[in-house]
């Protein structure tokens, strides 16, 4: 056997490039510089980002967990409100007051002392408090404590859920800490709000549907609705987009993302409908006030807000016009992104109020602009992650001290 020449080995160069190149191309666009990673980072820093939030917020509040409920006059009452229960003043009142009392009582059968405002309105986002209520056992006392602590496994289960996410398109696992990173989140762990839990269940359906399991992605899709009623934009994305490419590009849908589309779709229509018979209007009604004309409240809270709000919005801009223009996206998942932006502009001056607030009805655009940017390559995730690790900081400083 003689020695390889020049020419052979050149060749034989050329012929294992080739094969890194497809081998590379395959398991996706980051795959090229960052190894494939287990979920455990972003986990951990889930959790790390909660437990700043949690323990910084009880610092500046005095060590008490009731009053991340912010139940105050006139929904609560000093003489019907119980001891477990700080109330706070008026002018500090905040949603969470709702979830707990659901918590405490999700089927509004009895007195607990704190009254909702809109019925049919909150009951729509059950699922939190439910599982609040079971975690609980029972034990109204327990309840302030719970409706933390599952906000804060929310949190690391949402970085969990992204570096899988991440890890199915061939990119580094570590990329995950973008989704427990959004900075609304700040804002909803503070509050006793349910974006969290609709973001994981949001983020498990569109998991599913990557992974190909669709039938199982029907289940998530419901239970999203059951957090938050706006989930059902995701589910109509997802059957529009099916119809899409049915009747104008004349071929069958391969990602079945209808399925669970209609999962959720049934789901809206029958809460809705059980509400409406329960408290005598449907919840899309008595919603409608958080309404406005498209773009008023955002360019009046512009005009207004300080140089942090500024800086939110621009974070909120680049995140999704990098989400949007990224290629390879799911048409569902671009349709549905452009829906929760048409959702966020049309909000009324009661979400666009302070700093921060807008911010948690932003979770769901947030979510499917950083999993549209996990299909991109390298450069724009890190543009998007080093922005929203210097937003960071500042937005829980303010959430930790209001």
């Amino acid at each position: 056997m003689g020695v390889p020449s020049f020419d052979d080995c050149a060749v034989a160069g050329r012929l294992l490039a080739r094969r890194l190149t497809e081998r590379i191309s395959r398991r996706g666009p980051a795959s090229a510089w960052a190894p494939r990673t287990s979920t455990a980072l972003p986990m951990a820093f889930g959790l790390l980002l909660a437990l700043v939030i949690v323990v910084g917020h009880l610092w500046m509040l005095g060590g008490d967990v009731s009053v991340f409920v912010r139940a105050t006059p006139p929904f609560a009452q000093p003489d019907t409100a119980p001891p477990s229960l700080r109330l706070l003043e008026p002018a500090q009142t905040y949603d969470g007051q709702f979830f707990y009392r659901l918590a405490v009582d999700p089927w509004v059968s009895r007195e607990v002392g704190v009254n909702l405002d809109h019925p049919s309105y909150r009951q729509q986002r059950i699922l939190y408090p439910l599982i609040v209520h079971g975690l609980s056992f029972g034990q109204d006392a327990w309840v302030p404590f719970v409706l933390i602590a599952v906000n804060v496994a929310g949190l690391a289960v949402l970085g969990g859920l992204g570096a899988r996410f991440a890890i199915e398109l061939g990119a580094p696992g570590w990329w995950g800490v973008a989704l427990p990173l959004w900075a609304g989140f700040t804002f909803s762990l503070a509050r006793d709000l349910s974006e969290i839990v609709q973001a994981c269940f949001l983020v498990g359906t569109l998991l599913a549907l990557q992974q190909g399991r669709w039938r199982l992605a029907a289940a998530p899709m419901a239970l999203a609705v059951l957090a938050r009623e706006t989930a059902v934009l995701l589910a109509v994305a997802m059957l529009a987009w099916s119809v899409v490419e049915r009747v104008f590009a004349r071929r069958t849908p391969t990602h079945h993302a209808w399925y669970a589309g209609a999962a959720g779709l049934v789901c809206y229509i029958g809460l809705q409908a059980v509400l409406w018979g329960r408290w005598g209007a449907p919840p899309l009604v008595t919603g409608a006030a958080n309404l406005a004309t498209p773009l008023s409240a955002p360019l009046r809270y512009l005009s207004m807000i300080g140089p942090l709000g500024r800086v939110e919005f621009a974070f909120f801009a680049l995140l999704v016009v990098l989400g949007f223009l990224t290629p390879r996206v799911p048409g569902y998942v671009r349709l549905a992104l452009v829906g929760y932006v048409a959702l966020v502009l049309s909000l009324s001056t009661t979400v666009w109020d302070g700093d921060v607030a807008w911010l948690r009805a932003a979770t769901e655009a947030a979510m499917l602009a950083w999993l549209a940017i996990f299909h991109a390559r390298p450069r724009r995730a890190l543009i998007a992650l080093s922005a929203t690790t210097l937003l960071w900081p500042a937005v829980a400083r303010w959430a930790i001290g209001t």
